[in-house]
């Protein structure tokens, strides 16, 4: 019920929009190269819908095998708001996002 809890749909000038395409097509060969083959978020070709396609099929073959699943579920659409911006740009530079792309 606190509207501070809701954002709206896109409240971003045009120019941050395109900056932020720029930023995403720079660190993503960077982010390939450390996720997990099985971590959808921000891979080309993959969605929320490619996740749920994986956990589905998963908890079929669970079932036919008679195996009991239980699910743990998490909202974390807000953790990189809490995230200290300094802390995560320092990171990108360990796992060597290049120096000009970090600057602040």
């Amino acid at each position: 019920m606190d509207v501070g809890n809701h954002r709206p749909v896109s409240v971003l000038p045009i120019l941050s929009k395109v900056l932020e395409k720029g930023i995403i097509n720079q660190i993503s060969p960077h982010l390939d190269n450390l996720f997990h083959p099985s971590v959808s978020v921000f891979r080309k070709g993959y969605s929320s819908e490619t996740v749920l396609i994986k956990m589905v099929e998963s908890i079929k073959r669970s079932l036919d095998k008679g195996n009991i699943v239980y699910g743990v579920l998490m909202n974390l659409s807000w953790a990189f708001d809490c995230v200290s911006h300094k802390l995560l740009i320092a990171k990108f530079r360990v796992y060597g996002v290049s120096v000009s792309t970090c600057d602040e």
